[in-house]
């Protein structure tokens, strides 16, 4: 989890089938740098460039959160978790836009968290947005917000 510039991270806990123990990757290895909380978590305070890389990941998974929610009406969610830690790391800045502009700039991802806007926010009042999903099919959104 990253909140304000800090990254706890938690051991993954064992699964009652697991035959060997997982070990998180970047669990282990923010060790060195992290303080350790008792229970395993540790705390890591971000670099300026690191918070900036932090914010694009959450607001990428968050829109895509959005995406197979609104859009795509997926309901199952771990199946919506699963494919938006996959898209945070495969969408293209442009992409995230293009997203973000489709998705009329949501301000909070399905469980109500802060979607980081991005430079296609800025500014923007979204007002009766209507987009063509198909030939003779229209969605229309009306949102009214600035960023």
């Amino acid at each position: 989890m990253i909140d304000m510039g800090l990254v706890v991270s938690a051991p993954h806990p064992a699964e009652p089938h697991d035959h060997k123990p997982f070990v998180n990757p970047c669990h282990e290895a923010l060790k060195p740098m992290a303080t350790s909380v008792g229970d395993g978590t540790l705390i890591v305070e971000l670099t300026p460039r690191g918070r900036e890389r932090a914010g694009s990941i959450i607001r990428r998974h968050r829109l895509a959160e959005r995406l197979f929610t609104d859009s795509l009406a997926m309901d199952s969610e771990s199946e919506i978790e699963q494919q938006a830690c996959k898209f945070e790391h495969i969408l293209s800045p442009e992409a995230t836009d293009k997203i973000c502009t489709f998705l009329a700039h949501p301000r909070t991802c399905p469980h109500g968290a802060p979607i980081p806007p991005g430079p296609c926010c800025v500014g923007q009042t979204i007002s009766k947005v209507r987009e063509t999903v198909s030939p003779g099919r229209q969605i229309t959104r009306d949102e009214m917000h600035e960023r």
